[in-house]
């Protein structure tokens, strides 16, 4: 039998601490999953489904966790390393064909400027952890198809050594 990572998480004690991270933020395990499946309605509202991308630049967090475990529960993921440059980010978009791009609301004007055919999204604090956000309004919520066994996760883009993602 094959479950989702979203799935497994519901099977946990909901009080007990999820995620920590260095800065002493940290969700319990009812938290995140609330959050992360909040996210992965909201990413199915945008038209993230089975096979489509959102990619992320996101630097390590809570908030990058529970954004990359929200959106395997609609689609694919695709983080994408904040250190990069402009035309290397841009680079990346292109070759994951993301839906949308989700990134900290002091990079959302930044990023929204490059040449791309995406919106750029912001994430922010929610009551359970983290939302996706528009211009600062909460991006509304509908039930994500379902996920199957057969349906691809992840993109991770390595550039090995010749610095280019493959």
């Amino acid at each position: 039998m094959t479950e989702t990572v979203i799935e497994a998480l519901g099977r946990t004690p909901t009080t007990q601490v999820a995620i920590v991270d260095p800065r002493g933020e940290e969700l319990s395990y009812g938290q995140f999953l609330e959050g992360a499946e909040n996210v992965a309605g909201q990413l199915a509202s945008l038209g993230v489904e089975p096979g489509a991308t959102a990619a992320t630049v996101l630097s390590n967090s809570v908030a990058s966790a529970q954004i990359y475990i929200g959106t395997l529960g609609a689609g694919r993921a695709a983080p994408i390393n904040p250190n990069l440059t402009h035309n290397e980010i841009v680079s990346q978009l292109r070759g994951v064909d993301a839906r949308v791009l989700i990134t900290t609301p002091e990079r959302v004007a930044e990023l929204a400027s490059l040449p791309i055919d995406v919106p750029v999204l912001a994430v922010e604090p929610a009551a359970t952890g983290y939302e996706i956000t528009d211009r600062g309004q909460s991006v509304p919520v509908r039930t994500p198809e379902s996920i199957s066994s057969s349906d691809s996760a992840l993109v991770l883009l390595t550039s090995g050594t010749t610095g280019a993602p493959k």
